[in-house]
């Protein structure tokens, strides 16, 4: 059966929505990505920084700077982060399963 990838999306196995998009790539008008859960959002190249919200909505800033809320965590990033437990943890986790995932495909090649 045929479904329609959400318009982001330039390749995507199921179909998406505004808060989860489910591409498997980007089109080219939107190459900012940032993975959620098994696939990826997509989002446009911000002139300067771009952050997001609570509820996971995209922002691009207006100037060079980030708002109050957002501060900058690493200045060779374009992106401003809200710095709180919440955003720390889940960075942590998903980077951690990244990992996870990674070791068990070179475990799964060395003993093929």
């Amino acid at each position: 059966m045929y479904k329609k990838c959400y318009y982001k999306c330039g390749t995507c196995k199921i179909e998406g929505n505004n808060i989860t998009h489910n591409c498997l790539e980007c089109n080219e008008l939107y190459p900012f990505s940032r993975k959620f859960n098994n696939y990826t959002n997509c989002y446009e190249n911000c002139s300067y920084y771009h952050y997001f919200d609570n509820e996971n909505n995209h922002y691009c800033t207006t100037n060079s700077s980030c708002p109050d809320e957002y501060p900058k965590l690493l200045e060779d990033k374009m992106e401003c982060i809200r710095y709180n437990i919440k955003n720390i943890l889940q960075d942590i986790i998903i980077n951690n399963e990244t990992e996870k995932k990674e070791k068990k495909k070179l475990i799964i090649i060395i003993i093929y």
